[in-house]
């Protein structure tokens, strides 16, 4: 769903209540050096910002291969009020403040995988 707008209702992520993730990142730089990207992930509940990331990517040439960035493992919350549905939208920019991508998801926190 990269670089495309996410149905709200179809997709969406179920992530287990006080659970470990993780994302990895798969890119590749073509013609210019982007320098100090960034990934920026707000995220919302209803209307209300619950939380916002931000990750320092570090700096990438232009090389002919798929470069691989993993970002900071993170846990859920857990708990009656955490079980829910959010949503996210994640913009990656560098120091020149230029958008290279951005897009938006959603999931669901639940008190089991199903």
């Amino acid at each position: 769903n990269l670089g495309k707008d996410v149905d709200k209702k179809r997709d969406v992520y179920i992530l287990k209540e006080n659970s470990v993730t993780q994302m990895k990142i798969h890119f590749r730089v073509r013609y210019n050096i982007v320098r100090a990207l960034k990934m920026v992930n707000n995220v919302y509940r209803l209307t209300f910002k619950v939380d916002k990331t931000e990750e320092m990517l570090g700096t990438f040439a232009p090389v002919n291969k798929v470069q691989i960035v993993e970002t900071t493992r993170e846990e859920t919350p857990e708990g009656f009020f955490a079980r829910g549905t959010y949503y996210g939208k994640v913009i990656f920019v560098d120091a020149d403040g230029i958008v290279h991508m951005q897009y938006d998801y959603s999931f669901e926190i639940k008190e089991d995988w199903t």
